[in-house]
C-alpha cells in the first residue's frame, strides 16, 4: 500500500510541476545510486537491481526498530480508542504520533534547510496522515505486522523512491516530491476517504445483517475494511 501511496504522490507532485521525472534514462536513479553510470542511456537495470537489494536488507536491519515503533502505538493505545468506534481510532492514533514525532522532525534535520516552526507543518502532516493508513492496516489484519512492515516501507524505501524516477538536473525535493511531501498529503488523504466511504455504505448494505460481516466490526472490534 505504501508503494502504491507513493507512485500516486509522485504523479500528482508531477502533474503540478514539482516533480519532473526521467523515465527513459532514468537519470536521476544513476546521479543517486550509481553515478558512475550517469550520462548512459536506456533503463540501469543492474544498478536499480543491486540499489533495490541494498534497500532490502536496509528494510530488514530497520525492522527491529519498527517493531518496537509499532508495538507502542498500534499495539497499545489504539485498542483503548477502539471503544470510541473506529474512525475515532484512526484520526486519534494519527494526532497522537503525530505529534510524538514533531520534535524529531523539526530539529533532527530530515528535512534539509528546514528547521523549526517553518518545518512544523511539512514535518507534522505526513506522519499524521501516515499514521492513519499504519492504523488502517492494524484493524483490516487484527496484527500489527502489516503496519510494521508499511512503516519500515515508508521510512526507507519511499524516501528514495522519488530519486530513482526523477531527472538529474532536477532533483526532487523532500518538500515537494514523494509520500511525506505535501503531495502525499491528498494521497493518503484520498485514500482514507475511499475507506471511509465503504465502510459507510458497507454498514448501510449490511443493516439487519449479522453482525461481523464485511464493513462493520464484529463483536471483537479488531477489523475494519
Amino acid at each position: 500500500m505504501p508503494l502504491l501511496l507513493t507512485l500516486v504522490s509522485l504523479v500528482v507532485a508531477a502533474a503540478a510541476g514539482t516533480y519532473h521525472p526521467d523515465l527513459a534514462n532514468f537519470s536521476g536513479s544513476r546521479g543517486q545510486f550509481a553515478p558512475e553510470t550517469l550520462g548512459q542511456h536506456g533503463i540501469p537495470w543492474p544498478e536499480l537491481g543491486l540499489w533495490a537489494a541494498g534497500l532490502l536488507l536496509q528494510m530488514l536491519v530497520f525492522l527491529p526498530m519498527f517493531f518496537g515503533d509499532g508495538l507502542d502505538w498500534q499495539g497499545f493505545p489504539l485498542p483503548r480508542l477502539l471503544p470510541r468506534g473506529p474512525m475515532f481510532a484512526l484520526v486519534g492514533t494519527g494526532v497522537v504520533v503525530a505529534l510524538w514525532h514533531l520534535p524529531t522532525r523539526c530539529w533532527a534535520g530530515s528535512t534539509p534547510a528546514r528547521r523549526g516552526r517553518s518545518r512544523s507543518g511539512p514535518s507534522w502532516s505526513p506522519a499524521c496522515w501516515s499514521c492513519r493508513v499504519f492504523t488502517w492496516l492494524r484493524l483490516r489484519s487484527a496484527s500489527v505486522v502489516p503496519a510494521v512492515l508499511a512503516h519500515t516501507f515508508a521510512s526507507t524505501a519511499a524516501v528514495a523512491l522519488p530519486w530513482v524516477f526523477a531527472a538529474a538536473d532536477q532533483p526532487p525535493s523532500p518538500l515537494t516530491a514523494g509520500l511525506t511531501a505535501w503531495p502525499g498529503w491528498p494521497a493518503m488523504a484520498g485514500f482514507l476517504c475511499v475507506l471511509r466511504l465503504r465502510h459507510t455504505t458497507g454498514r448501510r448494505s449490511a443493516a439487519g445483517a449479522v453482525a461481523g460481516t464485511a464493513g462493520a466490526f464484529g463483536a471483537t472490534g479488531s477489523t475494519w475494511r
